[in-house]
């Protein structure tokens, strides 16, 4: 399971992705903590976490191009202190690493039957993708400037009824403020047709047929901070 980030959080969606990293942590056979290795702060939490003592826990040191082998080495050796089974050095946008880190899950992980069907691809249905890939799309182009202030749901989705028509799929992107909705627009609707392009292009990818992308804009006010919004946008409520 990839959980969302450790963090301190500042308003209710940020604790419910808090709580849910938290209960992934306490049904977990096996721990891996990703920290970046040129980043003090996240190293810095890396040596306070205070792990479970009763299952395996792996330290991924990422990035670690960005510091030198004597830092890394030194850095590996502090960290193993911390109370890690091990500490493994990755660069994933290279793929070093990468290898050494799935065999040290693997040998940890207990044996089992498998937990899901084997021809099972996902647990979540294809609403919920299509919606990541908008999403997606949106913190690709606007990332500075609406950042993790979107949300994106799937107001209609039909199969086509004839050979050869398009996947119909009605999307509308939320955001908190008046003026970002005019940044998800852009000039003249320039920049809204732009995450359709790139969304369809990525929608159509995974379902391997044509689809009619329809995107809409609307504004929920301070949504990440309301309950009730979070609800209505499939977001778990905090505790």
């Amino acid at each position: 399971m990839d959980t969302p980030g450790l963090l301190r959080p500042r308003y209710l969606l940020q604790q419910a992705m808090l709580e849910d990293a938290e209960a992934a942590i306490s049904g977990a056979d096996t721990l891996l903590y990703v920290a970046e290795a040129g980043y003090p702060a996240s190293l810095e939490h890396a040596r306070d976490f205070a792990r479970p003592q009763d299952r395996p826990a792996i330290l991924c040191l990422n990035k670690a191009d960005r510091v030198t082998e004597a830092e890394r080495y030194e850095l590996a050796e502090t960290l193993a202190g911390a109370g890690w089974d091990t500490v493994v050095s990755t660069v994933a946008s290279e793929g070093r690493g990468v290898d050494e880190l799935r065999a040290e899950i693997l040998e940890r992980l207990p044996l089992s039957e498998p937990l899901y069907p084997l021809e099972d691809l996902a647990v979540a249905p294809t609403r919920f993708f299509v919606a990541e890939l908008v999403r997606e799309t949106a913190f690709e182009l606007l990332a500075e400037e609406v950042p993790y202030a979107v949300a994106v749901t799937v107001e209609s989705y039909r199969e086509p009824v004839e050979d050869g028509k398009p996947v119909y799929v009605e999307a509308v992107i939320h955001v908190e403020r008046p003026s970002q909705k005019g940044i998800l627009i852009g000039a003249s609707g320039a920049m809204i047709r732009q995450i359709g392009t790139i969304s369809r292009r990525k929608i159509e990818d995974l379902l391997g047929q044509r689809v009619y992308l329809d995107l809409h804009v609307k504004v929920l006010r301070n949504w990440r901070k309301r309950e009730g919004s979070l609800k209505l946008l499939g977001f778990q409520r905090p505790r």
